[in-house]
């Protein structure tokens, strides 16, 4: 095991960052642990874990199953609490575990298939020292009994976590200040200083022998993947359908928009005159752009799937077109549901033709629309840096869809030809021979089938330019941020408060409640620091928030003073 050690800006992240480059020769060789926890939300902490380990646990039973043994009965016993572990993960926007356990959950997510290196980074953040003591000599004890490389870079660590290691590896201003057994490093500064250099090995001439030797012929490979392009994508779109199903009141939005639109449609051009071709082709037009342009609202998701698609597709998790494929048929359920509830309000309702066969067609090309659409703006956010550039893009986009779709600029105002191609590549619907006519659309019928066969082309393309931007192009979250810092007077403020209760109702049962806050009382003075410590889950971000008013649900009792004054609401000015 191998310390990483340096102030911040050393340099110990990126030299975690340069090491996982090896990644790209050995994926199923080398585990990355981020500095920053990423995970879906609304997945439990056992349904993180199990698709982690259906994505890439298999390793553990082929190399080292035959060398574990039985716990002891208190060992099985925490174990199987531990299983348990129903509590989702959580984010800044839905409450779930503490930081702390989402910090274990991240740790414990990227160790499974068993990879013969690991590189950790900075996995103590959020961690009490007993907690990462426990991590460390868990880690020690895998890496001496299998012989598995660790590098763990950490932030000030205690002198018990430091004895764990065996080697030292100190950083500064991206500089090796030391490397070498732990054991030496005390005398290796005593008798040296900070002005030699040690310089790294390069290792070429090992690796050069080893690929001339009759050794690498024998070696068994091991596969870049554990499940298949088909398992995976099924493991895939398993878990997110559990994501999207976890997430009802955004279901529930949705298909209450569509039911109210639908309704609103269909009630303003109730049994309309089919001489009065604007309002046909405005009711057909608009109502395949409403549902097209819906999907735009999953622009967010798509951004916050990305990054945890980085680091699990870094552990090689799954392939990236297993993720594009499953991502994509995730969608289908929405999409139909939508089409089938706003069509046939829309269709029946405003008095369309009353044939079975023309309503599934009216039926088909919004719908190939809507899912095409969608497939566009998951490319959108697979390119773009973050959702700061994908947003306006895909409102200047939709600005072009909607001019060029046919109905409000047709084929004829453009004599020159010089906006035309923005006329063939807009989705659109041609229906009706005397209508199409009117606006410059094709009259024959086969034209109708053209439209489908574009539109899958389209969601076929837009989809491989998503794989290969998620494949070949990766955007890493800044990490060092700052805010400009500006004078302004201030009265100094003591903090104080008393007997401070805070319960939430049980998720099982919400007639019962769980006490997290049970009666703290405290004080903070102006210019002290105050320590607030306390074992992961122990309550410290639950009492920052409370004492900051950031609680809006559950029931919260106590004082809380400010310079002995009640605080009604911190943030009234």
């Amino acid at each position: 095991m191998t310390l990483v050690l340096g102030q911040p800006g050393s340099g110990k992240s990126t030299l975690m960052k340069v090491l996982t480059e090896i990644k790209k020769q050995l994926p199923q060789f080398l585990s990355y642990v981020p500095q920053h926890d990423k995970h879906f939300a609304t997945l439990t902490v056992r349904e993180t874990l199990e698709y982690a380990q259906e994505f890439c646990g298999g390793e553990l039973k082929r190399r080292a199953g035959e060398l574990l043994t039985q716990g002891k009965p208190d060992e099985n016993a925490e174990a199987m609490a531990v299983a348990k572990a129903v509590t989702i993960v959580g984010d800044a926007l839905l409450r779930g575990v503490s930081g702390g356990e989402r910090k274990r959950v991240t740790t414990g997510e990227m160790e499974f298939g068993m990879k013969y290196m690991t590189l950790m980074d900075e996995i103590s953040t959020g961690l009490d020292s007993a907690a990462t003591f426990d991590i460390i000599n868990t880690q020690r004890s895998i890496a001496h009994r299998y012989h598995k490389t660790v590098v763990i870079a950490l932030l000030q660590p205690a002198p018990e976590v430091v004895a764990l290691f065996d080697d030292l590896l100190i950083l500064n201003a991206g500089e090796i200040m030391y490397h070498g057994p732990m054991s030496e490093v005390v005398p290796y500064f005593s008798g040296l200083g900070f002005e030699t250099r040690i310089e790294c090995p390069p290792g070429r001439d090992w690796s050069s022998l080893y690929r001339t030797t009759r050794i690498r012929k024998h070696m068994k490979p091991m596969p870049e993947f554990h499940q298949s392009f088909h398992a995976s994508a099924v493991t895939l779109l398993r878990r997110q359908m559990f994501i999207i199903g976890r997430n009802k009141p955004y279901i529930f939005g949705r298909a209450l928009l569509v039911t109210v639109m639908g309704l609103l449609y269909a009630t303003t051009f109730y049994q309309f005159d089919p001489t009065e071709i604007q309002v046909v082709m405005g009711i057909i037009f608009a109502g395949t752009l409403f549902l097209s342009l819906s999907q735009a609202s999953q622009l967010p998701t798509f951004i916050a799937a990305r990054d945890i698609f980085y680091k699990q597709r870094g552990a090689n998790f799954y392939r990236t077109a297993s993720y594009v494929v499953a991502n994509s048929v995730s969608q289908l359920p929405l999409c139909i549901t939508e089409t089938l509830i706003f069509g046939t309000l829309v269709y029946w309702m405003c008095g369309f033709v009353s044939e079975i066969l023309e309503f599934l067609l009216f039926l088909l090309v919004p719908f190939m629309t809507n899912f095409g659409l969608g497939s566009f703006f998951f490319v959108l956010t697979a390119a773009a840096p973050s959702i700061n550039i994908a947003t306006p893009i895909s409102m200047a986009s939709t600005l072009i869809f909607i001019i060029f779709a046919g109905f409000i600029v047709t084929e004829g105002p453009d004599p020159q030809g010089f906006f035309i191609w923005l006329y063939w590549i807009t989705p659109r619907t041609p229906m009706g021979q005397y209508y199409l006519q009117l606006f410059d659309l094709k009259t024959e019928k086969i034209w109708i089938f053209y439209c489908v066969i574009y539109m899958a082309v389209f969601y076929v393309t837009c989809m491989t330019l998503g794989y290969l931007a998620l494949e070949y192009k990766r955007y890493e979250t800044p990490e060092n941020v700052g805010v400009a810092s500006r004078n302004s007077s201030f009265t100094p403020v003591t903090v104080a408060f008393k007997d401070l209760r805070y319960s939430v109702p049980k998720p099982s049962n919400p007639k019962e409640s769980i006490e997290l806050l049970k009666g703290i009382s405290g004080f903070a003075l102006p210019g002290q620091m105050t320590a607030l410590m306390g074992a992961s889950g122990a309550g410290k971000t639950t009492l920052m928030d409370v004492i900051a008013h950031r609680k809006t649900c559950g029931t919260i009792s106590g004082q809380i003073l400010l310079n002995g004054y009640e605080a009604n609401d911190l943030h009234d000015p």
